[in-house]
């Protein structure tokens, strides 16, 4: 009788350990069914920022055209107004010159 105990007790941790088995085995599907949706929410994660990266690399470039452009408007308007300004001088300049020659030319007529 003791005999037919002992293995009745066997059988009942037996049967304890296989519900344990089957809990822990239960967890580890869970865990990696978290793990594999983690892997896939990182890789969309992944994806949305090299989205990003294009999106921002086309907007810095067109930021920079802009710039470019802009700096080639200003170096032209820049240029046009020294131009308008050399042409000041040098009609202010003609206008001195024609100036002092005609009181010259007054002092020889009047003083001759």
């Amino acid at each position: 009788m003791d005999e037919s105990k002992q293995i009745l007790t066997a059988l009942a941790r037996l049967e304890e350990n296989v519900k344990n088995m089957n809990s822990k085995i239960d967890g580890f599907s869970k865990v990696s069914e978290l793990a594999l949706q983690t892997e896939q929410s990182a890789k969309s994660a992944h994806n949305r920022i090299d989205d990003i990266k294009v999106d921002m690399t086309a907007k810095i470039i067109d930021i920079k055209k802009d710039y470019e452009d802009k700096i080639a408007v200003e170096c032209k308007a820049r240029e046009k107004m020294e131009s308008h300004i050399t042409w000041l001088w040098r009609t202010l300049t003609g206008s001195i010159i024609s100036f002092v020659f005609g009181i010259v030319l007054f002092f020889l007529t009047k003083g001759g």
